[in-house]
């Protein structure tokens, strides 16, 4: 026994329709219970109280009421029943401009039979749980049913023009689970897969029936919360989020922790449309990474303002190596008893048209996270070796130069290959070029690209671990790097020789430079007091202002014939004040 279909019919005579009234409760017309309402308020409380197989409609498709009634029904129950049109005027023009506007099919009142009607409908729904499970594919996640960045966009949009018409808030909530890449490397991707589940469940039972919650990416979701007030709905929420990921997962015997990182945006204050709201929850989301994850942080618009700032040097950046708007400038590293020049840090400028000179603090960040600093360092590189070959043909400085390297660099697959290269077409002795890597990035190497160093050895190439002290500072990995320079940080040595904690630190890394056979190098050398308390300590090299700025390539060559003659009374008056601060201490 087929079961009855429960049928929603609105036409504007009601059950009173004499030809309605035949095909639905006439002899034999036992297929179907309909539910009549005569207007738009009437069907939509039907809505409200009831669920439907089908919905039909009876006012003439040129009615205004048939639009009306197709987008209360559409709003309403997005995916859930088919929606027919019986009407007494079709054409094959109106029928298709229906049809385009999201109705299931249009049949000719005059040509219907109960048998036709009982038929088209069962088609029709028949054909709308298809179509659902196709567009199921098509919105929605197949890993965890949450909806994907497709149908998050529509609801997003959705959101926002709800929000316009009832002057309420919208919160968008980016999360990104913090070193996700470490759960599959170690446990597997079947074991990342099932994290990724337990997450999306997570989520869902932490948030409202009425908010949406998508996968947009491989480990990042994002959150719709509707309906809100104010600013001070959205901390509550950020809270409860970060809260669901503390407790560990377990999948397959393993226990997984995790922790997210989450950027939060609010309609209207932070953004008028879709895209500026998701452009700027980002730009949140991207400074709760950089203060350390497993936090939140609320949009700001001095965000927004170092992003513009972080487009407009990458924009330049590219222009500047088009143009050749990069210079090497040269800063001495001296022997901190005897004044002679032992090396030469080269240091990059970008001279730019509009902002002048630009030092490198201003835009490494920006070349290293958008790739640049590939082709930057290998310019570097390059233009490094070309100097000292030219200034010895032109009998100038005859030193080592040292040059800055990036992670970034070191992680490419053709570091080695480029700087074998470099090295060939400059005709150089590989001992006459020193890199310099932060002790961060250095110890942040992993697989292949933990061998660089010992393959830098291997080639030749001096390795100056950089910013000492500031970092990690593994005692048990430094025993087994191959670095021949300890650069000690300008942070410890300007509060030479009077701060006490800096002079501990200073002195201690000194010593255990001493004890591995491994030359110290204190930057930022200001003052003869800072060079005497150095000289006192032990500390092999030095460099800093005190002999002299980074300077131009010719004017470094200038400085380096002239020095000789001031190099005796620089390191003496040094040595002078240390004795004079021993005997007044």
């Amino acid at each position: 026994m087929k079961t009855k279909l429960h049928l929603l019919l609105v036409s504007n005579q009601g059950s009173t329709h004499p030809q309605l009234a035949d095909l639905l409760q006439g002899e034999g017309a036992d297929w179907a219970d309909v539910c009549w309402c005569r207007s738009r308020a009437e069907a939509e409380a039907a809505l409200v109280d009831g669920s439907f197989d089908a919905f039909l409609l009876n006012p003439g498709l040129q009615d205004p009421i048939c639009q009306d009634l197709v987008a209360l029904v559409q709003n309403r129950l997005s995916f859930q029943a088919p929606l027919l049109v019986l009407t007494p005027d079709w054409t094959w023009d109106l029928a298709q401009e229906a049809l385009r506007d999201g109705v299931t099919d249009v049949l000719d009142l005059s040509q219907l039979d109960r048998e036709t009607l009982e038929r088209a409908v069962h088609c029709a729904i028949e054909r709308k749980r298809v179509e659902d499970r196709l567009l199921a594919y098509a919105l929605f996640d197949s890993l965890t049913g949450l909806a994907n960045r497709k149908c998050f966009t529509a609801r997003l949009q959705e959101s926002l023009a709800h929000a316009d018409r009832t002057g309420r808030s919208v919160a968008l909530f980016l999360l990104d689970l913090d070193f996700f890449k470490h759960v599959n490397d170690n446990f597997g991707h079947p074991t990342g897969d099932e994290v990724l589940r337990s997450v999306a469940n997570r989520l869902r039972r932490r948030c409202r029936r009425t908010d949406t919650v998508a996968r947009i990416g491989g480990d990042e979701f994002a959150i719709i919360a509707t309906h809100l007030g104010g600013p001070e709905h959205i901390i509550p929420i950020a809270r409860k989020l970060s809260d669901c990921l503390e407790e560990a997962i377990e999948v397959q015997g393993n226990r997984v922790f995790l922790s997210g990182s989450l950027g939060v945006a609010l309609y209207p204050h932070d953004g008028r449309d879709a895209d500026s709201l998701l452009r700027n929850a980002d730009l949140a989301l991207y400074q709760a990474k950089n203060e350390g994850r497993r936090t939140y942080r609320l949009f700001d618009p001095v965000l927004d303002s170092r992003a513009k700032e972080h487009q407009a040097i990458l924009h330049d950046l590219h222009l500047a190596l088009r143009n050749d708007e990069f210079r090497l400038y040269f800063q001495p590293i001296l022997d901190a008893r005897t004044g002679e020049v032992r090396s030469a840090e080269a240091l990059i400028r970008w001279h730019h048209s509009r902002r002048g000179v630009v030092p490198p603090d201003t835009f490494i960040e920006v070349a290293e996270s958008s790739g640049l600093i590939l082709p930057i360092g290998e310019w570097v590189m390059k233009a490094a070796c070309e100097q000292m070959k030219a200034w010895r043909a032109d009998g100038g400085p005859d030193v080592p130069v040292a040059v800055n390297i990036s992670a970034v660099q070191v992680r490419q697959g053709c570091f080695m290959d480029t700087l074998s290269r470099t090295l060939q077409q400059c005709e150089m002795n590989p001992q006459d070029l020193e890199l310099e890597i932060t002790e961060t990035a250095l110890m942040n190497l992993d697989g292949e690209q933990a061998e660089v160093p010992q393959h830098l050895t291997d080639l030749g190439v001096r390795l100056s671990l950089d910013d000492f002290g500031t970092g990690y500072s593994s005692l048990a990995y430094l025993k087994r790097l191959p670095v021949c320079k300890l650069k000690i940080d300008r942070s410890f040595v300007s509060g030479l020789p009077g701060g006490d904690d800096d002079s501990l630190i200073t002195h201690a890394m000194v010593g255990l430079g001493n004890a591995l056979q491994i030359t110290t190098v204190a930057e930022g050398v200001e003052t003869p007091s800072q060079l005497g308390f150095l000289q006192e300590i032990g500390c092999k090299q030095v460099q800093g202002f005190y002999f002299s700025p980074p300077l131009p390539a010719d004017e470094f060559a200038d400085w380096w014939r002239r020095w000789p003659s001031m190099a005796s009374r620089c390191m003496d008056v040094a040595a002078y004040n240390n004795r004079r601060r021993m005997r007044i201490a």
